[in-house]
């Protein structure tokens, strides 16, 4: 069981101004502000440019009704999509059972994070980068602790996804 002692309670969504507040104070103290001129100043990290080969992970939610693509999120509930006619006849209505039903069964039963990291420098992959946060908006497992609160109750395997960042370090592959 994973101590949740730590987690602070949820924000009420209703008034989300104090919220947006505290994320416009992060913006405002770091390195760059919303103008183009300020972004190009951002420089990408030695390793980065250096590097031929690395492996994008794009793995989420999507891969639990593992039909079609990473859009299923949003073509599920597209009519005329084969998406929307596949979900209907597997899991019944949309408003019955949304994309959101399918987070508790992302559990991630395989994931071995020495192996994959094994099997990319194998591969040659010089760096890996963990999509942290797909346009579903589901954020991957946690890739740091501190994020993991809008997991409250997903106690299952997936709250350790952040173990790949660790595993390439001891198999020298960069981690993006």
């Amino acid at each position: 069981m994973i101590d949740r002692s730590w987690i602070p309670p949820r924000t009420e969504t209703k008034d989300d101004s104090t919220v947006l507040r505290e994320i416009d104070r992060v913006i405002a103290a770091g390195p760059y502000s919303s103008t183009w001129e300020s972004l190009q100043r951002y420089r990408p990290p030695r390793w980065f440019g250096e590097s031929k080969f690395g492996i994008f992970i794009h793995w989420g939610i999507y891969s639990v009704p593992a039909f079609a693509d990473e859009w299923y999120s949003r073509n599920m509930y597209r009519q005329g999509r084969p998406e929307f006619d596949h979900h209907r006849a597997t899991y019944g209505d949309q408003a019955t059972f949304g994309y959101k039903d399918f987070i508790p069964d992302f559990r991630m039963l395989e994931f071995d994070p020495v192996g994959w990291a094994a099997l990319f420098r194998r591969a040659g992959a010089q760096y890996v980068v963990p999509v942290a946060e797909h346009h579903d908006g589901f954020a991957n497992g946690c890739m740091r602790i501190e994020y993991c609160a809008d997991l409250a109750e997903f106690d299952t395997k997936a709250t350790q996804f952040h173990l790949l960042i660790d595993a390439p370090q001891v198999l020298q592959v960069a981690i993006g």
